[in-house]
């Protein structure tokens, strides 16, 4: 039988500590509370390197990039944030969640590099990042469940291909024919995007 041993204590949220990480080189810990904070630590020496606040409530799901310089939170504030692990700094908010969103997961491959959410909507939901120089920009590539189209806001200008009676459906449900950007669901450092379909 194997014998475990606590190796240290790392104190320092004040309510309870709902999800922790290894980022992938094993060098440091996130961890995410109910204190509304994600905290990095020394996985070494248990010293505390960053406290990330910006979160408006319990943080329920924390998640190093693949690459282990970015993390993602999943928060009750009914977002997501994506932080500079190096810097402490909140790159981008991802909204657009009708609940508590309560798991992240990183995802990068030859195509780009991807997010994956789960919500209290009953939903979950992939979105891509792309960087631009200092700012990320997030689009919702699909959520499920298939059945429900979501293309509010999406814009249909110089799109080829489709039919009448798709233009006609898409602009029923929300598409637009001019670049109307409403309903922002990321906000980066200078500029609000949003898409809601790609095609």
């Amino acid at each position: 039988m194997a014998l475990a041993i606590c190796r240290q204590i790392l104190q320092g949220h004040e309510k309870f500590v709902h999800s922790v990480a290894y980022s992938p080189n094993g060098k440091q810990i996130a961890s995410s509370s109910g204190d509304q904070t994600v905290r990095l630590w020394d996985a070494r020496s248990g010293a505390l390197r960053h406290t990330l606040q910006g979160h408006d409530s319990s943080v329920w799901s924390v998640a190093y990039s693949p690459n282990g310089e970015q993390i993602a939170s999943g928060s009750s504030d009914k977002t997501v944030r994506l932080w500079d692990v190096a810097s402490g700094e909140c790159r981008a908010v991802i909204e657009g969640f009708d609940e508590s969103v309560q798991s992240v997961a990183w995802k990068t491959s030859l195509g780009g590099t991807y997010l994956v959410t789960g919500s209290e909507d009953k939903l979950f939901r992939q979105w891509q990042l792309i960087e631009k120089g200092d700012e990320i920009h997030v689009r919702l590539r699909w959520m499920s469940p298939y059945a429900q189209l979501g293309v509010k806001d999406t814009l249909l200008e110089g799109v080829r291909g489709l039919s009448g009676i798709n233009v006609a459906l898409l602009k029923q449900r929300g598409a637009v024919d001019k670049k109307i950007l409403s309903e922002p669901s990321v906000m980066s450092k200078s500029r609000r995007w949003y898409q809601k379909a790609q095609f």
